[in-house]
């Protein structure tokens, strides 16, 4: 990883302002951070010559954003300032809810059988070992529900993708 090193507010400007500039030769490589006038901090990572940059109240906050770009600057906050995130949910009147999505996927496949049951069974068996796939093409329909219990007509979320598979294998006869 890159060295983590303060700069200037002059030379953080030119590095956002500048960046896209046509002939401007990215000197400034690297991950940068600097304070700024309203007391807050700006951590800029250049490393790959993107220029991603975030605002933060503290340079440890922007030090550790810089050492872990992968995370949101919500998820920075977070980390120093525990509940801070939850005190601003409760504040806009945000809850949280367990949301239940369904994807329905369906692929019509003919099946030669003695018998609807038999058909259904070679159908899945075919699914099961990847004679048959069906992927996002194949979507039907999207459906999401607020559930008081996730469970899913007896299953448990553990039996989910086996219930998601039993209700896309279905076969009608002729």
């Amino acid at each position: 990883m890159d060295d983590i090193q303060i700069i200037s507010v002059d030379e953080m400007k030119i590095l956002v302002e500048k960046f896209d500039a046509p002939g401007f030769t990215r000197l400034l490589t690297g991950r940068f951070y600097c304070p700024d006038d309203d007391g807050g901090w700006t951590a800029a990572d250049n490393s790959a010559g993107e220029c991603f940059v975030q605002k933060f109240k503290t340079a440890e906050q922007a030090v550790y954003w810089l050492q872990n770009t992968n995370l949101t600057p919500e998820e920075v906050v977070e980390h120093f300032e525990p509940g801070e995130r939850d005190r601003k949910d409760k504040e806009a009147g945000l809850k949280d809810f367990k949301v239940y999505c369904l994807e329905r996927l369906s692929l019509d496949v003919v099946v030669r059988a003695k018998s609807k049951e038999e058909a259904e069974e070679i159908a899945y068996e075919a699914w099961n070992n990847g004679m048959i796939d069906i992927d996002w093409d194949n979507c039907e329909s999207c459906t999401c529900e607020v559930r008081e219990e996730r469970r899913i007509n007896g299953f448990g979320p553990r039996d989910y993708d086996r219930y998601r598979r039993t209700v896309n294998d279905t076969v009608e006869e002729f």
